[in-house]
C-alpha cells in the first residue's frame, strides 16, 4: 500500500514540475519579448539564459522519467 501511494506521489511531483517548468518557459518568453520590444539588450539576454536553463531542466527531467519507465519495465519483467 505504501509503495503505492509513494509511486502515486513521485507521479504527481513529475508532472508538477513539468508544469512549473513549461509555466516558467512561457514567463521567459514573455518578457524577453517585452525586453526586445523595448530595445533592453540587457533583459533579452537574462530571458535568453533564463529559457535555457528552464529548458535543461525540463530535458534532464524528461530523461529521469525515460530512466524510471525502464527500471519499472525491467522490474515488471523479473518479477514475471
Amino acid at each position: 500500500m505504501m509503495d503505492k501511494i509513494y509511486e502515486e506521489q513521485k507521479v504527481t511531483n513529475r508532472s508538477l514540475r513539468r508544469i512549473s517548468n513549461l509555466i516558467l518557459m512561457a514567463m521567459f518568453v514573455s518578457l524577453g519579448n517585452d525586453a526586445k520590444a523595448r530595445n533592453d539588450e540587457d533583459g533579452a539576454k537574462l530571458c535568453l539564459i533564463g529559457m535555457g536553463l528552464t529548458t535543461v531542466s525540463y530535458g534532464l527531467s524528461l530523461v529521469t522519467d525515460v530512466i524510471e519507465i525502464i527500471k519499472s519495465r525491467n522490474q515488471i519483467k523479473s518479477s514475471e
